[in-house]
């Protein structure tokens, strides 16, 4: 059958013109889109098979030589068709690598001795000494080891105190401070540590004692 474009009126094949209204029947009116796309009708070998797509407006089969739609008319060439490929969904990018934290724990230092000091309270305050180095001063953030924000006099990093244990002595050394470091009531910028010793800095009395294992 050959359906008429104008008033839609079911023709024979044999037509070429609708028996309904007149209206000159054409070679789009025979068969389906599926049987034009592919060049053949019902009633047998197409005349000028060109290449045909649909009309992005009204879906009927247009032959890609023409400019308009046969039945609406709507203007083709140029015109991208809708693409009707079903969009695939992106595959999310792998997760970063997991790296492995490695923990380095240091092992504490053991105390070799203490520093007991009266001079800013009544009861007395005793300081541990570690082994290796031992920064002594005012100031917190200097990375002292013994802190004293009481006395003025004090230098921020003051006097560093060292213990090693290849040779068990302990020894001193003034940081270039600016009232500098008493030994039992001599000024002196280095030496050696002994038991009872008494370290001056500024106005802050030191009492040095060791511990009897050390």
């Amino acid at each position: 059958m050959r359906r008429c474009n104008e008033c839609g009126w079911q023709n024979p094949e044999e037509r070429t013109t609708c028996e309904n209204c007149g209206t000159e029947l054409d070679d789009f009116t025979t068969g389906g889109f599926a049987d034009i796309a592919a060049g053949i009708t019902t009633g047998g070998q197409l005349k000028n098979t060109v290449p045909v797509k649909k009309c992005h407006k009204c879906g009927y089969p247009v032959r890609g030589n023409e400019e308009a739609c046969p039945r609406c008319g709507e203007e083709q060439l140029g015109r991208k068709q809708p693409d009707s490929k079903v969009p695939i969904a992106e595959t999310p990018p792998a997760p970063p690598p997991v790296q492995e934290i490695k923990t380095t724990f240091k092992k504490p230092r053991a105390i070799v001795g203490v520093l007991f000091c009266r001079t800013h309270k009544p009861d007395g305050v005793i300081y541990p000494v570690y082994e290796g180095k031992n920064f002594i001063g005012r100031s917190a953030g200097r990375g002292n080891d013994v802190c004293i924000p009481d006395d003025g006099m004090i230098s921020d990093v003051h006097l560093m105190v060292l213990y090693r244990d290849a040779d068990r002595k302990f020894k001193f050394e003034d940081q270039n401070s600016s009232h500098g470091t008493y030994i039992n009531g001599v000024l002196t910028d280095n030496g050696e540590l002994h038991n009872n010793d008494v370290i001056t800095i500024g106005e802050t009395r030191l009492l040095f004692m060791l511990i009897p294992e050390y």
